[in-house]
């Protein structure tokens, strides 16, 4: 069995080499791979492709403010499009406003998470992601 990957919507170069030095880093999540795309679109594309297929990923980890598309057009065209999966869609942003979080999960996010500020922190959130939702979570991805 491969080892799960990541799918991560993010613009920033920035936020995405974080991500992926926190992956490197964190325990148990050294074998998982991260793919980045810099769009919504570009996003959206991956995913099929990865559906089409039969790898989907694991997880998909979102900023919303991305250039074109938000994170919001990004979330009602997943969960709108019937050939791609109920793929668990983590919200990772900066932002804190109440009406990103109930817009975020009205269109369908799983989770709304603030991005961290420091490196340490990071790596501990992503420990704490991939353990729930790769170690806990019963996801339709994996059940037979």
């Amino acid at each position: 069995m491969k080892p799960p990957w990541l799918l991560v919507v993010e613009d920033e170069e920035s936020d995405a080499l974080i991500l992926r030095e926190a992956l490197a880093a964190a325990k148990g999540c050294s074998s998982c791979r991260l793919e980045v795309a810099a769009t919504s679109a570009a996003g959206l594309e991956l995913l099929r492709k990865s559906v089409a297929a039969g790898a989907p990923p694991a997880l998909v980890l979102l900023d919303l403010r991305l250039p074109g598309e938000s994170g919001f057009k990004f979330l009602e065209r997943l969960r709108a499009d019937p050939a791609l999966p109920l793929l668990p869609v983590i919200v990772l942003t900066t932002s804190r406003s109440h009406t990103d979080v109930r817009e975020a999960y009205a269109r369908g996010a799983n989770a709304f998470v603030v991005k961290p500020s420091g490196f340490d922190d990071c790596v501990r959130l992503v420990e704490s992601l991939l353990g729930f939702w790769l170690g806990h979570a019963l996801l339709p991805t994996r059940v037979d």
